[in-house]
């Protein structure tokens, strides 16, 4: 049997199909045009977020993009294209015979699911769980608070694998060499959806606690719709998987469930990052400027580390905390006569940052301003002392 993709069905597809319809009487829709297609618009589109990962990681020090995570988001992308090589193999899109791809443990498992699927949704509960810290707990997204819940999960999903590849094939999967697929037990799938589900109803509770909160960062909306877009995709799948006796024979099955997969993970990659990447590219100042504003407009300037405007936003040494400068709506335009930019050493810390934006932005001066400020408490007097004279 060849194991060459074509875009045409093969006569060893078809001899295959032939094989499959005698042993157990299924209908098999040969891989041919469709599979091809799917794999190499999937592909493309990989090789397209690559670049946009890349230009992220580049940019990490850019403010907007450092709120981001982009190297957690890094780990995103790196997850879900493990996922996409796994599941070529587990959805049948690729012939498997004298290939390693008939290491059905290695690859379904593994790669598939320890270190593609189960890892994703790792990071989605990390990143949703640092949110909930920032936002509600007050507290900061790194140390052992951050650490030991994910080393916690992480571990789980490691000793999943270890029992997975301890256990016989024919109860876990296996490679069935006429029909040139790995075939798993409906036991082992069942446990395997179980976690997922579980690890995704953690992150749609982690995100209700998102809920009302007040972000320059949009992270409820990007949160919210994240979560639909999640929910349809285990709903799909858990059908697939268990609503259709070997899905993977049937190509509308096996692609569509395919490309919701990775169309999901781009969906959630692009959710948190696209809109900060893509003014960063285009308008990487103006950009600065605007979220700079809205960030303190919404009182949120000391929830992240965030640098100042001094030098190139990508320069490194121009991050300082925690002055931030406070600029008007007018700062897209500074020939406007209303135009004014204030910082925290100007105001000496005695107005608000929410408080000095609104003044600004109803045309107070900096003369009037300056009033708002509030005096340095003055020391009492001491009383004089009488001196005590011993001659």
């Amino acid at each position: 049997m060849g194991n060459g993709l074509s875009f045409s069905v093969t006569p060893e597809e078809e001899q295959r199909a032939a094989l499959v319809k005698t042993m157990t009487g299924m209908d098999v829709d040969p891989r041919g045009r469709a599979d091809a297609i799917m794999i190499v618009v999937l592909s493309t589109g990989y090789c397209f977020n690559v670049l946009a990962v890349l230009y992220s990681i580049y940019k990490r020090n850019y403010p907007p993009l450092k709120c981001k995570t982009p190297l957690l988001m890094a780990g995103v992308v790196l997850c879900s294209g493990l996922w996409f090589v796994g599941d070529l193999q587990l959805n049948g899109h690729v012939p498997l015979s004298g290939t390693p791809l008939t290491n059905c443990k290695l690859f379904g498992v593994w790669v598939d699911l320890v270190l593609g699927l189960y890892a994703l949704t790792g990071l989605a509960i990390l990143r949703t769980y640092g949110l909930v810290r920032v936002f509600r707990l007050n507290r900061p997204f790194r140390g052992w608070g951050v650490l030991l819940p994910s080393a916690v999960y992480y571990a789980c999903v490691l000793v999943l694998g270890i029992v997975i590849q301890a256990m016989p094939p024919a109860k876990a999967i296996y490679y069935m060499p006429g029909a040139d697929v790995c075939n798993a037990g409906r036991k082992f799938m069942a446990a395997v959806f179980a976690l997922i589900w579980v690890a995704w109803g953690v992150v749609f509770a982690l995100c209700l606690q998102l809920r009302g909160i007040k972000s320059s960062f949009h992270e409820t909306r990007d949160n919210a719709v994240g979560c639909v877009v999640v929910l349809v995709i285990l709903i799909w799948a858990t059908f697939a998987h268990f609503g259709v006796e070997m899905f993977v024979f049937t190509a509308k099955y096996r692609i569509l469930t395919t490309v919701l997969n990775h169309l999901g993970s781009w969906t959630y990659w692009w959710l948190v990052m696209g809109n900060t990447v893509v003014n960063c590219l285009f308008r990487e100042e103006a950009y600065l400027r605007e979220w700079t504003a809205k960030l303190c407009m919404d009182g949120m300037e000391l929830k992240y580390d965030v640098s100042t405007l001094r030098g190139t936003s990508h320069d490194a040494t121009a991050v300082e905390r925690p002055s931030i400068a406070l600029l008007t709506k007018y700062d897209a335009d500074p020939t406007n006569q209303h135009y004014e930019t204030l910082s925290h050493d100007r105001l000496n810390m005695s107005i608000p940052p929410p408080l000095a934006m609104r003044l600004c932005d109803d045309g107070i001066s900096w003369p009037q301003l300056r009033d708002f400020r509030q005096p340095p408490p003055s020391r009492p007097a001491r009383p004089d002392k009488k001196r005590v004279r011993f001659w």
